[in-house]
């Protein structure tokens, strides 16, 4: 889900836009995928503030877990490396672009984030199990802060923007976490995200020497 800011407001500036996209499915798929195997992942991955439950997901048997820790370390690393290609505009990919990004291997494309999915389905993992957990996660964002966070802390945001930043990526991670992945993406946990005094220090560090 994402949200196009500025919202109305007198004090923010007329060129700065600001996205806030909460919990984009490519890395909740994978996030679903790690919990419901059992998978170490990266320590710097927070875990979920409400885990997942996992349904009938069930570790496949072939080809063993330490090549499903590989391949789940490589797809999180391509799902993180796409954000230095996306594309901000964007535009909706052709059905030729869908086709070819979900073969394996692919190029990243900037209008299309890669998926868990597109290379291995579901195999090994219940999907209404994970489209439950996804969607309440996501519905607690239908009704969205007001006043926004952004608008909370506009004037640490002003100065976050005018260092790059353009999107805050909102993730349901356990408490306090926020890393800036690119020049322009800054991923924070819900928690964060939400508390004035974290957010507004995690948007400073972003411009501390």
């Amino acid at each position: 889900m994402r949200r196009q800011l500025p919202l109305p407001n007198n004090r923010w500036p007329s060129d700065m836009a600001i996205t806030v996209d909460y919990f984009p499915p490519s890395l909740a798929l994978l996030l679903f995928v790690r919990n419901a195997w059992g998978l170490a992942g990266y320590r710097e991955i927070p875990p979920m503030a409400s885990a997942p439950d996992a349904g009938g997901s069930k570790l496949p048997d072939t080809p063993g877990r330490d090549e499903w820790e590989d391949r789940w370390r490589r797809a999180w690393d391509r799902a993180i490396a796409w954000y230095t290609v996306e594309d901000r505009k964007r535009r909706h990919p052709t059905s030729e672009v869908l086709r070819v990004q979900s073969q394996p291997g692919q190029e990243l494309h900037p209008a299309v984030a890669p998926s868990w999915s597109d290379e291995y389905g579901f195999e090994g993992l219940d999907k209404q199990a994970f489209m439950r957990w996804f969607d309440s996660v996501r519905q607690r964002h239908l009704q969205p802060i007001e006043p926004s966070p952004e608008r909370t802390s506009l004037s640490a945001l002003i100065e976050a923007w005018k260092t790059g930043l353009d999107t805050v990526i909102s993730m349901p991670y356990d408490g306090h976490y926020a890393q800036r992945i690119t020049r322009r993406h800054l991923v924070v946990s819900d928690t964060t995200h939400e508390d004035p005094v974290q957010f507004v220090t995690a948007l400073r560090e972003l411009t501390a020497p």
